[in-house]
């Protein structure tokens, strides 16, 4: 059933459609007098088994075989990292990161489907949450989640009214996950992780971060003043920011009351073309850990180059679109379907990145090449070829 849905994954095909195709292959002359003659399971077959998983199995499956594909590579990256400062990511940056797969069907009775942000194209979706390991020649899925049930969330914990879900909650979860692999030094999450109860866990765990904030009333109003207040202008490659230390922030936060304190420092940069978080035309305004300062033109040049890091997220949000290249779709309306789906989207994508790494190293090209050598389209079309011989 595995080969079956590798198949679904890398023909981008619903199970039905995987389990003719894994038929076909596995015997194009079958005896039709043999009630089994496809000798393999049908699309209905591996759909019936996902469904007897449940969400907390399917899990605990995919993030074992997430963390099979990266320690395959850890040894080596190790080694790397050794020679060539924090390049490897083993011992450096990780990404938390929320992924939308839009949803179209019926809603009746779905307990997992949630509303999307204003900028998507889609007004329903599920939300798959997702650790990743930053390094400029890795980026490697060690953690997965959904989101968007109570009963995967620890509701109460929290004071005040249930939600569908906590993202300091997920957060946790993710990071648990991660601390297994490396000594993380620096986080960097999308801005739906801008909440009370996400700061208050990273400091807990006395992890820097730096997070796109959230464009509410108060960071608006930080944005429209920032033509006032930025300081900048002594030297030719001075930076226009400035920084407000100590920004108090409120929220529920777990086991504490529904309006914690919590504090934080924002940085407001200028307005970037290329930046598709905060708006072309806006300034980009942070929360961060950092001890930053808008004090001298030093200090300010300082400050872009540690927040401007937080664009190495660049590669991460370019291979959530090769996770969902990798993954195969369905018109189940069963979460579990779905969510196995996303997942071993996941383990295809590792794998891919696992043998581009173990290619590169083998030829001798690793501490030079930062790009991938075996494009994922290649390294599909192997694996295609590759299941056939395991037929």
């Amino acid at each position: 059933m595995l080969e079956l849905e590798s198949i679904a994954a890398i023909k981008h095909s619903a199970a039905n459609g995987a389990g003719d195709t894994l038929g076909d292959k596995k015997n194009p002359n079958p005896d039709l007098d043999d009630p089994f003659y496809e000798a393999g399971p049908s699309g209905e077959t591996l759909l019936e088994s996902m469904k007897q998983m449940s969400v907390e199995q399917i899990g605990r499956v995919m993030n074992f075989a997430l963390r099979k594909t990266y320690t395959r590579a850890k040894p080596r990256l190790q080694q790397l990292e050794n020679n060539d400062g924090s390049r490897f990511g083993v011992r450096s940056k990780i990404a938390l990161d929320i992924t939308y797969v839009a949803y179209y069907g019926d809603r009746d009775e779905m307990q997992w489907v949630q509303g999307t942000p204003e900028d998507k194209g889609y007004d329903w979706c599920h939300k798959f949450a997702t650790v990743v390991i930053v390094g400029e020649n890795t980026h490697y899925v060690v953690g997965v989640c959904p989101l968007g049930s109570t009963e995967w969330a620890d509701t109460g914990a929290y004071a005040g009214k249930d939600q569908s879900y906590y993202v300091g909650d997920v957060a946790r979860r993710l990071l648990s996950i991660a601390d297994e692999y490396v000594n993380i030094r620096m986080v960097y999450a999308d801005r739906e992780f801008h909440a009370a109860d996400v700061i208050h866990t990273l400091e807990q765990k006395e992890l820097d971060y730096v997070i796109p904030a959230a464009k509410n009333d108060r960071i608006a109003r930080m944005c429209d003043r920032f033509d006032r207040k930025k300081s900048g202008y002594d030297t030719e490659d001075d930076t226009p920011l400035y920084v407000e230390p100590d920004l108090s922030m409120y929220g529920s936060v777990k086991h504490e009351v529904s309006n914690t304190e919590v504090t934080t420092t924002v940085v407001v940069l200028p307005p970037d073309d290329d930046d598709d978080v905060h708006g072309r035309d806006s300034p980009q305004p942070f929360l961060t850990s950092l001890d930053v300062s808008d004090e001298l033109s030093l200090d300010r040049r300082v400050a872009r180059n540690q927040v401007e890091q937080y664009q190495d997220r660049g590669a991460i949000e370019n291979s959530y679109s090769s996770v969902k290249e990798a993954a195969a779709w369905t018109t189940s309306k069963e979460f579990g379907v779905r969510w196995f789906h996303f997942a071993f989207g996941c383990v295809i994508y590792n794998m891919w990145l696992l043998v581009d790494f173990l290619t590169q190293d083998r030829i001798g090209v690793i501490e030079t090449r930062t790009k991938p050598r075996i494009t994922l389209s290649r390294f599909l079309d192997w694996l295609d070829r590759e299941l056939v011989t395991l037929i």
